[in-house]
C-alpha cells in the first residue's frame, strides 16, 4: 500500500522512491558558485543543481554516470546552472526538462545524436542499481 510508507508516493501510475544525496559544489555567495565535480556521480551534480535552482529534481532510475565539471573561480549562479545543463547534455546525453518553475525532470536524451555519448557514459560508470524497465521509476534527488 502506497500510503503506508511516507518515503514512497504515487505519481499517476508511477511509483517514486525518494532519496537524499550529498553535493560537492560550493555556493560561494548568494549569486555565485564554484563547481568542483571531478569524476563525480551524476546525482551529486544534480543535488547541487537543485540547491542552486531551488527546484525539485526528478531523476529517472535508468540514468547514471560519472560527470566532471571543474571551475575553480566563483561564477555567477545563472552561469553555473547553464554550465551544468549544457555539460550533462552535450558530454553525457543527459537531458533536463523543466515543465514548470518548481521541478526538473532528468532522463537520457531521446535525440539520436547522443546515442554514442550515452553508451560511453554508461560504459564508463556501470550502474550500481538493478536495471529498470523502460518507462520505469523515477526518484527525487532533492
Amino acid at each position: 500500500m502506497i500510503g503506508a510508507n511516507p518515503r514512497v508516493h504515487s505519481v499517476g501510475a508511477t511509483i517514486v522512491a525518494m532519496r537524499m544525496l550529498s553535493a560537492v559544489g560550493v555556493v560561494a555567495a548568494e549569486d555565485a558558485a564554484t563547481l568542483q565535480f571531478p569524476e563525480s556521480d551524476v546525482t551529486s551534480v544534480l543535488n547541487f543543481y537543485a540547491r542552486l535552482t531551488g527546484r525539485k529534481v526528478w531523476l529517472d532510475l535508468e540514468v547514471w554516470g560519472r560527470v566532471s565539471i571543474q571551475i575553480d573561480k566563483p561564477i555567477p549562479k545563472t552561469q553555473a546552472i547553464e554550465l551544468i545543463r549544457t555539460t550533462l547534455l552535450e558530454k553525457h546525453g543527459i537531458e533536463m526538462r523543466e515543465p514548470n518553475d518548481r521541478e526538473t525532470f532528468v532522463t537520457w536524451s531521446a535525440d539520436p545524436k547522443y546515442k554514442e555519448i550515452i553508451a560511453a557514459t554508461k560504459k564508463a560508470a556501470p550502474s550500481t542499481t538493478a536495471p529498470v524497465a523502460p518507462g520505469g521509476r523515477i526518484r527525487v534527488v532533492r
